[in-house]
């Protein structure tokens, strides 16, 4: 599963924010701290982005989260890495 299609599937669980006031509280830098916090305490040095993701408490958190993983794979203080493959074209050879 890509980035993209991974926090499309937490947008659509259906999360409601819980109010404009929560919804501003969260900001790019606290949530860099976090990933990394999560990521520097993990056994394997790294994070599940699908849990990662559902952990946020409102939609605003999660675009902030998703923001947050973009600029730090953009600064390569990050590397992302799937499980398996999401797509294969039917006309490629194994």
């Amino acid at each position: 599963m890509d980035l993209v299609e991974c926090s499309s599937r937490c947008w659509r669980g259906g999360r409601k924010c819980r109010g404009r006031a929560a919804a501003r509280r969260v900001h790019r830098g606290q949530m860099i701290a976090q990933i990394r916090a999560q990521i520097l305490a993990s056994a394997d040095n790294a994070v599940n982005l699908v849990q990662f993701f559902e952990a946020c408490p409102s939609r605003h958190a999660m675009i902030v989260a998703f923001l947050a993983v973009l600029e730090m794979v953009k600064l390569q203080a990050v590397a992302l890495a799937q499980e398996k493959q999401f797509w294969r074209d039917s006309g490629a050879e194994a």
